[in-house]
């Protein structure tokens, strides 16, 4: 898919936050639901980022539990990214980005039926959103980073972090199998994604070029899709989780 310019996207908008400085410090307005209107907002969050090279992503709920995203950095910056996962919008599985950072004082509104994911620019990184729906662990679901028919293109990053949880996001076609409950179908992916990450050729890599961080990476996604394989293996073979 493709990266498109955000006002293409139907419902993203990007607000400046007006900051009123003085002697003492400064102020600024996160939310005014005359300038931001049309979503009920229903919790305020905070995410600190330790490192910079961070990636978070790619976040979305299922559903009727979908969430839309009020995304603000108070400090340091990020590069933050969204996928179109709303089938009939012209920009269906396209994606988009933006900087948001405590310099540039821009907001993301992210509405329902996208994922969404970042990747921090710098250490100690403070970012506040605002979810117009509770957090559903039954509905939550990851988006593979660099799902190769997505297509991201994140930054170059020499030492990438990034958590389990998201190195053992779905592909696009895994969430497809899962949501409609052909077993067969997700193991055929997952075992199909698994060769292609064994096969690739590490023979030319340095120990600390950006190519290692990525073969080391891959090392270990293979591992977790692994363990996914055998997950679903065991549940299907029991008669009391079907």
């Amino acid at each position: 898919m493709s990266e498109r310019k955000i006002e293409e996207f139907s419902g993203v908008s990007i607000i400046k936050r007006e900051i009123f400085s003085s002697d003492l410090g400064s102020f600024s307005v996160t939310f005014n639901p005359e300038i931001i209107f049309g979503e009920d907002f229903y919790q305020d969050s905070i995410s600190i980022i330790k490192n910079s090279n961070t990636i978070k992503g790619m976040h979305f709920q299922s559903k009727n539990y979908a969430q839309a995203k009020l995304v603000t950095v108070l400090h340091g910056g990020i590069v933050d990214y969204f996928v179109d996962l709303r089938k009939g919008s012209p920009t269906f599985l396209d994606y988009g980005s933006v900087e948001l950072n405590d310099q540039n004082n821009n907001m993301a509104l992210i509405p329902k039926g996208f994922a969404h994911g970042y990747f921090t620019v710098s250490e100690n990184t403070i970012i506040s959103y605002k979810l117009d729906a509770p957090y559903s662990p039954d509905h939550e679901l990851t988006l593979l980073w660099n799902d190769l028919s997505i297509g991201i293109k994140w930054p170059e990053m020499s030492d990438l972090h990034i958590s389990e949880k998201d190195l053992a996001g779905l592909e696009l076609s895994e969430i497809e199998a899962r949501e409609s409950k052909d077993y067969s179908a997700q193991i055929a992916v997952l075992e199909e994604k698994v060769s292609a990450l064994e096969n690739v050729d590490t023979s030319h890599e340095h120990p600390v070029t950006h190519d290692h961080t990525k073969s080391l990476v891959n090392a270990k996604e293979i591992e977790l899709l692994k363990v996914q394989i055998e997950e679903i293996k065991v549940s299907t073979s029991n008669p009391l989780t079907n």
